[in-house]
């Protein structure tokens, strides 16, 4: 783990106070509004859909979501049988390898995104215009820098954790 001097440590701080002030902003009322029909992981399965299925409507291996998103397939599996539920996603075997499953949007779930995005585009649009061409192209690249930075940090997180370098020194030194 690295150590932080204090200017660093309080820049984490925050960062983090950034992102829930931005978090509670960009979805005031959505979310509670939504819950009755979808939960925020399954907003975010059911966009994800909407923005990397492919165009002839074959939709998304559950991998591919999975990785997208930063969560196991396993999860991804669970929130796509209770969108199918609802009617919102149809599972289907994948025509080039029966092991996989694609996941695509039905009329339905693609209207659900449609309902859940609209209201936030007249905003962004006005802050596009307030912050200008140029800040909104550094603002969009500095949150697509973030977002991978955190799902490789999501994703080591999960993984098994390796032997930690010099340990198996101090195991040697010690005989």
């Amino acid at each position: 783990m690295t150590t932080m001097g204090n200017e660093e440590a309080k820049l984490a701080e925050e960062l983090l106070d950034a992102f829930s002030s931005f978090d509670r902003a960009a979805h005031a009322g959505r979310f509670s509004m939504l819950k009755r029909i979808a939960k925020p992981g399954q907003v975010f399965v059911l966009m994800n859909l909407k923005k990397q299925g492919p165009s002839d409507g074959s939709g998304l291996r559950v991998t591919e979501i999975a990785n997208s998103l930063g969560v196991t397939p396993s999860s991804v599996t669970q929130i796509v049988t209770d969108l199918e539920a609802k009617g919102l996603v149809k599972r289907s075997m994948d025509s080039s390898d029966r092991r996989a499953v694609r996941v695509r949007l039905t009329r339905e779930g693609d209207s659900f995104v449609e309902d859940f995005q609209s209201p936030y585009l007249p905003v962004l649009d006005a802050l596009v215009g307030s912050l200008g061409k140029e800040r909104s192209r550094q603002l969009i690249d500095l949150l697509a820098e973030t977002n991978v930075f955190l799902l490789e940090a999501a994703k080591a997180a999960r993984e098994p954790q390796a032997e930690r370098p010099g340990e198996d020194d101090k195991e040697h030194t010690e005989r």
